[in-house]
């Protein structure tokens, strides 16, 4: 009995032996046939040292399959989601060669995955709230009087508590600060042998300057301590240090991220990185703080905004004369308000003794003007509101919160836009072409509905395609077609087919085609685009917010001409005439490529500075997202969308006729978005 059980412990034994041996030749022979430098770096098993280690055996001894490592090719990095690629599907070109174009989903926009976050601090961990973040390393020397000063300091900074809607950010800059420290050995960087380096005066009197920029930078240092007591070199060393860097990220635009106001906007700020800011502004000397100022967007349409700001906080101070209440004024009438209402715009009378108190259109037309730019609702007439900001009540409230906001927004854009690009401007319902910077063509555009908006994005337009095929989406099909289906009803100039049991409804090219003749083409994650539309006259209305999310252009061939021939003729021949492009016209897609992929921005702006006047005015804020921006700098979470809901719907002055014009396109078949 007990021999029977030891032959069978032993038996046992060695059968495991052999799988461990089998388990490990296996291992061994997966890269037997690999170049020896690319396993040169093959750790060696935790429970085998490297002498130990057994050689694989020989196949006439453990037989096995070879294994093999195959790596498909990715356009995938760590650190970064896998692209979202955009269905498509193939079409000939004008030339013969197959090309992927996207589907047509115009009407329905669809939220883009979410973007790779673009601050460098998302890269590492910050510390948690309450915790000093773990140096780098075990200090083996210990430190001078003076960097352990410094060290100390920032662990007890990083150990305080931080409250507010501010945290996250603060937390991740303090975070960076103690580890730029740790490499540096926490030497200082703002002082050296008793006395301040040269950077110093210029970067606090830009930091002093840091409302212009409509920044929330807080305790800005008086001055940099170099010398003093230990403790005192380190904490004013860590006081300057936390502002710039704090100035640094809200001039990029960490303070509102833009997926916070809607899942639409698909801009995503440049956020600084503290290390780099802190070396280039130490280094630069006297020319330290122009380095900081430009940190913030250098668009001269961002310096309108700024300069309207600063004039508008000179004027903060309240009228010396208030002007009296009084009936509204118009045009024609006589009051004796009208000389103090005169002498506050700067509007002399035509006849000094006559006209002195009448209330003539010049002075209709100031008026008219310093409600525009002050955010007042623009009627030219003395009304109650008027009156009391010229007399300095409430001077600003509405202005200011747009003109930060806009600024804000402005944060979120590329710093460089391109010389030759594309311009959206969805408020304005315009698309702007600029060649070498200077605009070259505009035409109208309709843009997505409050409840349906375009998304807010850059890209670059590559193709355009006439007589384009629209592909119905799925979620229009449910929502707007399939009810028709239901009845009974047909769909009028639509085929409809079934794909694998699913319903799929296409339109052909054609004049009635929904996307119209021609569209333009820049494959984003949103499936937006610019494109021709058969309802002409929706172009027509002052507010052109009709569509489900994609831009429709007014002219489009002129807008083609404008993009296709790249602003310069080849020899004083224009490439891509508006005829030639009409001659394309007919019942099959025609890809035509741009001569050069082009920029173009999406933008989304309530307050800028008039092209030919230079002064700023507002628009409405047909999405909402200027107020949710300023309800965001306040610490107050409000989506958009929230903010839309929110908004009384207005009586409008629109003529009937108008209106139900516009209604009815957007209601039929022909033009369903």
């Amino acid at each position: 009995m007990r021999v029977r059980w030891l032959h069978a412990t032993l038996s046992a034994a060695v059968l495991l032996a052999s799988g461990a041996t089998l388990a490990r030749a296996q291992d061994i022979d997966l890269f037997a046939n690999a170049d020896p430098a690319a396993t040169s770096n093959i750790p060696v098993k935790p429970d085998m040292p490297a002498a130990a280690a057994p050689a694989a055996p020989t196949p006439a001894t453990v037989p096995m399959a070879k294994a093999s490592l195959t790596i498909e090719p990715s356009d995938w990095s760590p650190g970064h989601a896998a692209p979202a690629q955009p269905q498509a599907e193939t079409g000939k070109r004008g030339d013969g060669k197959t090309v992927s174009k996207l589907d047509d989903p115009d009407t329905v926009v669809k939220p883009a995955v979410p973007a790779p976050s673009q601050d460098p601090l998302d890269t590492a961990k910050p510390a948690e709230p309450g915790k000093a973040p773990e140096p780098a390393a075990a200090q083996v020397v210990p430190l001078a009087p003076l960097p352990a000063a410094i060290k100390a300091a920032l662990d007890k900074r990083g150990a305080a508590e931080i409250r507010g809607f501010e945290a996250v950010e603060r937390r991740k800059e303090r975070a960076a600060i103690a580890a730029y420290y740790a490499a540096r050995k926490y030497q200082p960087l703002w002082s050296g042998n008793g006395a301040a380096i040269a950077a110093v005066d210029p970067v606090l009197a830009r930091l002093a300057k840091a409302g212009d920029d409509a920044l929330g930078v807080a305790d800005i240092p008086a001055k940099v301590v170099a010398k003093g007591t230990e403790d005192e070199v380190a904490w004013s060393e860590i006081a300057m240090t936390e502002a710039v860097v704090a100035y640094s990220r809200q001039a990029t635009g960490a303070r509102v991220d833009p997926r916070v106001i809607s899942p639409l906007i698909g801009a995503r700020p440049q956020l600084a990185d503290p290390a780099k800011v802190l070396d280039d502004v130490a280094a630069a000397g006297s020319a330290a703080g122009d380095r900081l100022a430009a940190l913030n967007p250098v668009d001269p349409r961002y310096a309108a905004l700024r300069d309207r700001l600063a004039s508008l906080h000179g004027a903060r101070a309240p009228a010396t004369t208030p002007i009296p209440a009084g009936p509204v004024l118009r045009i024609g009438m006589h009051d004796a308000r009208v000389p103090l209402l005169r002498a506050r715009l700067g509007v002399m009378a035509l006849d000094l003794v006559a006209d002195a108190d009448e209330y003539d259109m010049e002075l209709a037309e100031a008026v008219s003007a310093y409600q525009r730019s002050n955010g007042l609702r623009v009627s030219g007439r003395l009304d109650t509101a008027t009156a009391a900001s010229l007399s300095g009540a409430g001077k600003g409230s509405s202005l200011e919160g747009a003109l930060v906001a806009n600024m804000e927004m402005w944060r979120w854009m590329p710093r460089d836009l391109g010389s030759d690009r594309i311009e959206v401007d969805v408020p304005a319902y315009v698309v702007t072409v600029f060649h070498d910077g200077e605009p070259v063509a505009t035409n109208r555009v309709v843009v997505g509905k409050p409840d349906t908006p375009t998304p807010i994005f850059s890209n670059t337009m590559k193709y355009a395609i006439v007589n384009p095929v629209w592909n119905v989406p799925q979620s229009i099909i449910k929502k707007e077609m399939m009810a028709k289906i239901d009845r009974g009803g047909g769909l009028r100039g639509f085929e409809v087919s079934y794909n694998h049991g699913q319903l799929t409804v296409k339109q052909p090219s054609g004049p009635k085609n929904a996307l119209g003749q021609i569209k333009f083409m820049f494959p984003n994650d949103f499936s937006v685009y610019l494109h021709d539309t058969p309802s002409k006259s929706l172009f027509s209305a002052s507010k052109r917010a009709f569509s489900h999310g994609c831009v429709r252009v007014d002219q489009p061939f002129d807008f083609a001409f404008s993009v296709l021939n790249d602003g310069v003729p080849e020899g004083g021949k224009v490439v891509w005439s508006q005829k030639r492009l009409e001659k394309m016209i007919g019942d099959s897609e025609r890809y035509v490529n741009l001569p050069k992929p082009l920029p173009i921005h999406i933008m989304y702006f309530t307050a800028t500075a008039d092209a030919e006047t230079g002064k700023v005015v507002q628009r409405e804020d047909i999405y909402g997202y200027a107020r949710a921006v300023t309800a965001a700098l306040k610490g107050e979470a409000r989506p958009a969308a929230a903010v839309v809901a929110e908004r009384k719907p207005r009586r409008t002055a629109e003529r009937p006729a108008r209106a139900a014009t516009a209604r009815a396109a957007v209601a039929t078949d022909e033009d369903p978005r």
